[in-house]
């Protein structure tokens, strides 16, 4: 019995120490949620603390190959809990207008964590 007092105290004072993960980006959207032809699009991610898009010379950079269109973000992403302190918020950014069809949107990022090494995230 005192072992199994002793294990849970054990596991609450670990929970209680744990430091909570506080990055996020949410899936990105695009609104209007249903654009009709030659209708502005804008693609919008909600995220914040630790990860923020941010505003950086030649991004988003956006293609097009056919009905497919790619866009890719710069954002920074910090781990330690004394550098999250980005504010929470929505990017929004105007994508263009496209003809009627049917087409597929890959979203991409790039972005530098706080030792400066650069990465790229699907």
């Amino acid at each position: 019995m005192r072992i199994h007092r002793l294990r849970s105290l054990l596991v609450l004072a670990l929970a209680l120490c744990a430091q909570r993960a506080w990055a996020f980006l949410d899936p990105p959207y695009i609104t209007p949620e249903i654009p009709i032809s030659g209708q502005p699009i804008s693609i919008n991610i909600y995220g914040g603390f630790c990860d923020a898009i941010v505003g950086l010379e030649g991004y988003p950079q956006i293609t097009q190959q056919g009905n497919n269109i790619r866009i890719i973000f710069f954002s920074v992403h910090y781990e330690d809990p004394e550098f999250c302190n980005l504010g929470v918020g929505t990017a929004t950014t105007l994508i263009g207008s496209y003809p009627v069809g049917d087409y597929t949107l890959q979203v991409e990022r790039r972005y530098i964590g706080f030792g400066g090494s650069g990465s790229r995230k699907h």
